[in-house]
């Protein structure tokens, strides 16, 4: 609960009632600011400010999100701009609610309130970036003061290994000036804390008709559209990407995505093997792969991709999955295998709806004597 101090008495001179209007204005305009100002919580949010960087060096060739992980779960907290540096307040808006380690409260913003106003314990917490077909470094918080310097440190991303495809579409290099300008435009705006999406889909349709193979600038496109909830017109954005970058393998992720989100799961299932056979280990179609096969009746070829995320070393950052391989084996008859599965699942994810239907599962088992 945040603290909110008691307004002090305001002194009011009984002769203003001479005073002029204006003056009467501004005097009462004074005494609403200090009002307001003594009534604001005690509450002074965390910034963290960084960057995320390529191993040579270089920003990301698309903005990365920038993931603040706790107890609680993950939430994401910005976009890197095209220099891949990042710059947020962690809390205090409704928008950017994250826990706080030391708290017990859901929701509780991360920032220093009450009498210790100093100190934010995140000693249980990290940042890592994410963009599609590349894993991420770590950095470890620990306890911040609100009243020290905001750079934590830099974020690097490692691009996963590629055989016959790629997550970056190397049409780009081959793109216009005027193209890549309009391009880089629409990044900017995107990577603002309150983008303009309208502003940033006109750049894009600038980029695209300057040059209409511009894969990359078609699959932002599509994931603006996405923002702005038009998914016919996302899909259609994304399909011309992967018809301009055949070896592009990140709108198909995309596509998946969205497929899983309208319960088409042949149609995600489809997207996601085409992304798996570009960059086989890319842990993020794997995961699509495997809930669309699961949902299809299709056990083997969902724990095929759920072992896939185990071995990528990005498991954690996909905890439903422990809830689908729970249910295979459960599927085969190997109870204690799926309680194992369910009860890593409820310790990662305990408020979600799958969680509960873990544990009215693990209770019919015990129930029945099955895990005794």
């Amino acid at each position: 609960m945040w603290v909110r101090s008691r307004p002090s008495p305001i002194p009011v001179d009984p002769g203003w009632m001479g005073m002029s209007k204006s003056s009467v204005a501004l005097l009462l305009a004074l005494v609403c600011a200090l009002l307001l100002a003594a009534q604001d919580p005690l509450f002074r949010p965390l910034y963290l400010s960084g960057k995320v960087i390529l191993p040579d060096g270089s920003p990301p060739p698309e903005p990365a999100i920038v993931y603040l992980y706790c107890p609680g779960g993950r939430q994401p907290q910005a976009y890197t701009n095209a220099k891949g540096v990042f710059n947020f307040p962690v809390g205090g808006a409704q928008n950017r609610r994250v826990i706080d380690s030391s708290r017990t409260l859901p929701g509780s913003p991360v920032g220093a309130s009450g009498p210790d106003r100093s100190f934010v314990d995140l000693t249980q917490c990290e940042l890592r970036a994410y963009l599609p077909g590349y894993t991420s470094s770590k950095i470890n918080l620990g306890r911040r003061s609100v009243f020290e310097s905001t750079e934590v440190g830099t974020l690097i991303l490692t691009p996963a290994t590629k055989r016959h495809g790629a997550l970056v579409s190397m049409n780009t290099l081959a793109a216009p000036k005027q193209a890549r300008k309009a391009y880089e435009k629409a990044q900017r705006e995107l990577a603002k804390p309150k983008p303009n999406l309208e502003k940033a889909l006109r750049a894009l349709e600038k980029a695209t008709k300057a040059y209409p193979r511009f894969a990359a600038a078609w699959n932002l496109m599509g994931e603006t559209r996405i923002r702005m909830k038009d998914y016919q017109g996302a899909r259609a954005a994304l399909e011309k990407a992967v018809q301009a970058d055949p070896k592009f393998a990140t709108p198909l992720v995309t596509l998946a995505l969205m497929a899983l989100e309208q319960r088409n799961m042949e149609e995600a299932a489809r997207f996601a093997d085409q992304a798996v056979a570009l960059v086989p280990n890319l842990s993020e179609a794997h995961y699509y792969r495997a809930i669309a096969y699961w949902s299809l009746g299709k056990p083997e070829l969902a724990e095929q991709s759920v072992h896939a995320v185990e071995t990528s070393g990005e498991a954690d950052r996909y905890p439903r999955l422990h809830f689908v391989l729970g249910n295979i084996y459960a599927q085969r008859g190997d109870v204690r295998a799926a309680a194992g599965e369910f009860e890593r699942y409820i310790k990662l994810e305990p408020n979600s709806r799958a969680a509960g239907a873990a544990r009215e599962q693990l209770k019919q088992w015990k129930q029945q004597g099955l895990l005794n």
